[in-house]
This record gives structure tokens, C-alpha cells and sequence, in this order.
């Protein structure tokens, strides 16, 4: 083996070079070299913004239309038949998937603004764990006043506020999931922050 060592000075120190013609010097890459600061932007984090992206647009046009399609009667049903205030329990899923769409609206701002812009609203530990905690609550509002309203569709059985009410359910047990999903995503990031 026909090595040869090679004395080199690098500000007042001294490394010695090991130089061999079989092996081509290896070099050690440095601990910041995959890092989302010095290349950019990761294709990881680059996928995890667009699914949450796509996870909000759904969530607030799934909450949008359910209470689009409940508070709207069609054109040939009276208000007389059509009674959606006089049961407390589809006020309270009104108010609830109104909040809901309300809340993905501002988070699918959030989400575009941080892909077009490389920007964020507030510090990203504060964001993190706000979208965390309110992700969580909105899912809990969203299944807990479908639940609720589930006896009183029932209720209004034979009227045109039946089917209104089931096809408005649906679509909040939809939105439920993908806040669900949301809420999961934020989760992982949420730890991703805090663990690694």
C-alpha cells in the first residue's frame, strides 16, 4: 500500500492528509448539510404543506356547504315548512360548522401564505401548537354537534327539513374528517418541533 502523508497548515494548526491512490479521500459531511435552511425547502416538507393545504380548501368548503345547504331552503319550500330554528339542536350545529368553515378559512390563508411566501402569521413554535389545540377543538365541536343533531333530523321525519338536514350532517361528518386529519397533521408537526 502505497500511501503518503502529507503535512498541511490551516490557520496555526496542523492536519495531516492521509493520500492513497487505491481509496479517493472521503469526506464528512456536515450535520447541517440536508437541512431544510441550506437547501431550500425539502420535498418532505414541500408534500406536508400541500396535503394540509388541501386538507383546509376541503374543510372549509365541506363546512361552508353544510351550512350553506341548511340555512338555505330551496325555492318551493316555505319558511312555515321549513322550521331549522325552532330545533336548538341544528342552531347549534349551524352556529358550529359556520365557526368551522370560518376557522378553515383563516387556516387555508395560513397555509397559502406559507407556501407562496415562505412566511408565517406568528413565531412557528406559537403556530404550532395554537393550530394544534384549535384543530382538536373544531374536530370535537364538528362530531359533537353532528351527534346532537342526529336525534332531531330524526324528529323532523316526513318534512323537506329531513333530507335537508341528513345531506347537511353528511357533509359535516366529511368535514369532520378532514379537520380530523388536519388535526393530526399539526399533531406530527407539532411533535416533529418539540421530540426531533
Amino acid at each position: 500500500m502505497n500511501s503518503s502523508v502529507a503535512p498541511q497548515s490551516v490557520s496555526g494548526f496542523t492536519t495531516i492528509v492521509f493520500n492513497s491512490p487505491s481509496q479517493p479521500p472521503q469526506f464528512t459531511p456536515s450535520p447541517f448539510a440536508n437541512s431544510l435552511a441550506s437547501t431550500g425547502g425539502g420535498s418532505r416538507h414541500t408534500v406536508l404543506r400541500v396535503l394540509d393545504l388541501l386538507l383546509r380548501s376541503s374543510a372549509f368548503t365541506l363546512s361552508f356547504l353544510a351550512a350553506l345547504i341548511l340555512a338555505a331552503p330551496k325555492s318551493h319550500i316555505t319558511k312555515k315548512q321549513y322550521p331549522f330554528e325552532h330545533y336548538s339542536e341544528f342552531r347549534y350545529f349551524f352556529s358550529v360548522v359556520v365557526i368551522s368553515s370560518m376557522y378553515s378559512a383563516v387556516q387555508l390563508l395560513k397555509s397559502i401564505c406559507d407556501i407562496a411566501f415562505r412566511g408565517r402569521f406568528l413565531k412557528e413554535t406559537v403556530s404550532d401548537h395554537a393550530t394544534f389545540i384549535f384543530d382538536q377543538l373544531m374536530a370535537y365541536l364538528l362530531i359533537s354537534s353532528s351527534s346532537v343533531s342526529v336525534p332531531a333530523a330524526r324528529k323532523s321525519n316526513g318534512t323537506p327539513l329531513h333530507t335537508v338536514a341528513i345531506v347537511s350532517l353528511c357533509m359535516s361528518f366529511v368535514a369532520f374528517l378532514a379537520v380530523g386529519a388536519s388535526a393530526l397533521l399539526s399533531g406530527f408537526k407539532l411533535c416533529k418541533r418539540i421530540i426531533w
